[in-house]
């Protein structure tokens, strides 16, 4: 996982409340601590990977979501795990053409 763009970071609270949405559920926020002072400005940066190896998101982070817990939910309602995989390669490569 090398991140998304800079137009798609978004917080781990809200990437957690997304999932949480997905699974319809709801997340208990605790209070952040103030000593962990470089929160506020880590992000994941994929600058690297795009100079380097050409890669860039295929997926806004929403769908990427969308998918991650869709596959989680395939799980827990013991679907067949390989065919969901696929499909869901097959829909990724799809959009990389």
């Amino acid at each position: 996982n090398f991140g998304p763009d800079p137009e798609s970071h978004a917080t781990v609270d809200h990437v957690a409340g997304e999932i949480a949405n997905a699974f319809d559920g709801s997340i208990e926020r605790g209070a952040s601590d103030p000593a962990m002072k470089e929160a506020v400005v880590l992000r994941l940066d994929n600058t690297k990977a795009k100079a380097q190896l050409g890669w860039r998101p295929i997926w806004p982070l929403e769908n990427a979501l969308e998918q991650t817990a869709a596959w989680y939910k395939a799980a827990r309602t013991n679907s067949n795990m390989a065919n969901v995989t696929a499909a869901q390669i097959d829909q990724y490569l799809k959009q990389l053409s």
